[in-house]
């Protein structure tokens, strides 16, 4: 025997004639709408790589794995979002002791208002293009992959941009 919820509703087939074009509609719409935030994406990169390079704040692969390998400094990573896009900046500061603040890196922190802090301040010290002193790595997404066991073996610490962090 079937129970029916009472606040259930069902589309019906006037519903499903709407629901199923929409939802054509909106997949056919959602590549194009990915291919053009990725290329937005990869242009702000580029422009922020020059911006970086002319403060002389830009690093090369190579130096920044010879500064990991010698176990100096610290990795700033920074998140768009879950899935990404990142940064990845290095100082030659140990952030965790540097830090007025609590430091978590593990994903739940983000909505965590404790942690909030410490992604400003983060943002302001090293990651701010204007104001910051972390030097940007230049790298490919490959050359990140590649190294991910090392960084977590050595200072790392995750942070995320102030517009998804600042709360009201």
């Amino acid at each position: 025997m079937l129970k029916h919820k009472h606040n259930q509703k069902e589309a019906g087939m006037m519903g499903s004639l709407i629901l199923i074009p929409g939802m054509l509609i909106g997949g056919a719409l959602s590549l194009p709408a990915g291919l053009a935030l990725k290329f937005l994406w990869r242009r702000r990169e580029r422009r922020l790589m020059i911006q970086m390079a002319s403060s002389h704040r830009l690093m090369d692969w190579n130096a920044f794995v010879q500064e990991v390998d010698q176990s100096r400094g610290t990795v700033i990573i920074e998140q768009e979002s879950y899935k990404g896009p990142t940064r990845w900046w290095w100082t030659p500061d140990d952030v965790d002791v540097q830090s007025p603040h609590p430091v978590d890196n593990a994903s739940h922190a983000l909505h965590d208002p404790a942690f909030h802090p410490f992604y400003a301040w983060c943002h302001e010290t090293y990651t701010n293009a204007a104001t910051g002193r972390g030097m940007l790595i230049s790298c490919t997404p490959e050359q990140r992959r590649s190294f991910k066991d090392k960084i977590r073996s050595g200072r790392a610490v995750t942070t995320w941009p102030p517009p998804l962090t600042s709360s009201g």
